[in-house]
């Protein structure tokens, strides 16, 4: 019974040292990408991967990362894919406002 007692006491002291565990949520994950832009005087190419990870784990192998948004514009998004996602969607919407606006007209350098 006291060997009991004394094993009960030092796992108590063996708790008192450690620093509480913190579980915390977060809704979002890096689901990775690699991406490469290239601009020269008349040309630009961008490429980027179709995987998309969470930590080891492999979601899918075909999750685009570079988005045709309107005429001659591209745009390469990679990190958390929902942000990404919507970030394409706002800027197509925007350029399809744009257009409208200007009678179909196209944007100009």
């Amino acid at each position: 019974m006291f060997a009991h007692h004394q094993s009960a006491t030092a796992m108590e002291h063996s708790h008192a040292n450690q620093a509480p565990i913190e579980h915390r949520f977060n809704p979002y994950t890096d689901n990775g990408g690699t991406m490469l832009a290239i601009a020269g005087d008349d040309f630009a190419v961008i490429a980027g991967d179709t995987r998309s990870t969470s930590g080891y784990n492999i979601n899918t192998r075909y999750q685009p990362k570079v988005f045709e948004v309107g005429d001659n514009i591209v745009v390469g998004a990679n990190g958390f894919a929902a942000d990404g996602e919507t970030l394409v969607r706002r800027i197509a919407q925007r350029i399809e406002v744009s257009n409208t606006a200007r009678n179909g007209e196209e944007l100009s350098c």
